[in-house]
Formats: C-alpha cells, sequence, structure tokens
C-alpha cells in the first residue's frame, strides 16, 4: 500500500514555509531558510547547540541574502527561545516545534506575537525600513 499523505515532519516543514509566506516571505526564501534550519537541526546535538551555530551563519545569510535581523527573527521563531524558563511556552518552543506535535498552522498564525515577528521580519519589509 502507497500512502502518499505527507508525515508529520514534512507536513511541519511545508506548513513553517506557508506560514512565512503567508506573511510576507518570498515563498523561495523561505523554503530555503527552512529546510537549511532543519539541515542543520539534524547535524546538531540539540536545538539550543543549532540555534546559535545558526545565528553566526553567514553563509546562511548569503545564501537567502537577507538581513541580519531578519535571519535571527526567523531563527527565533523557527527554533524557539532556547531560554530554560521559556521551554514549556509557545515562544520555547518554536514553530517546527509546535507543528510537530500538532500544533495547526491557523492556530500560529492567531499568536499575534509570532506573527509580528515573522511579519516584521519579512525581508521585504526589513529592507524598506
Amino acid at each position: 500500500m502507497n500512502d502518499e499523505r505527507p508525515t508529520g515532519i514534512v507536513r511541519a516543514l511545508e506548513d513553517a514555509i506557508a506560514l512565512l509566506s503567508l506573511l510576507g516571505w518570498p515563498e523561495r526564501t523561505a523554503r530555503t531558510a527552512v529546510e537549511y534550519i532543519c539541515m542543520r537541526l539534524s547535524e546538531a546535538p540539540s536545538r539550543a547547540s543549532a540555534a546559535e551555530s545558526l545565528r553566526r551563519d553567514l553563509h546562511a545569510r548569503a545564501l537567502l541574502d537577507i538581513p541580519s535581523t531578519s535571519w535571527h527573527s526567523l531563527l527565533r521563531a523557527i527554533l524557539g527561545n532556547p531560554d530554560p524558563d521559556q521551554t514549556h511556552t509557545a515562544v520555547g518552543r518554536g514553530v517546527l516545534l509546535r507543528l510537530l506535535i500538532g500544533e495547526p498552522l491557523r492556530s500560529l498564525l492567531t499568536d499575534d506575537d509570532l506573527v509580528l515577528l515573522v511579519g516584521l521580519a519579512a525581508p521585504t519589509h526589513a529592507r524598506a525600513r
């Protein structure tokens, strides 16, 4: 039997890309960024170490051609806040984890803080400032 429904990981990845696109990120930039973050996350010993490594990753910013403020906001949104006090909050979990544990995309779109963070970080918006 060939089940063609996307796995949870693929669905989370696609929903994260859709979220960014809906909030002003060019679809190609959103896809490249999320896939790059996931690739680096899979190679890291922890989410916190991946976040720290990605934060300093000049190659990623050059590849995506986005300002540092957009990149850092994107990492905070996608990976969450690594502060241990935030671990069990939406801010601490980040978009990917929230999607992986079953939170629907429409729920993320009602998170005003997340929508503001991602929308203002959109490269087209960040350059206009």
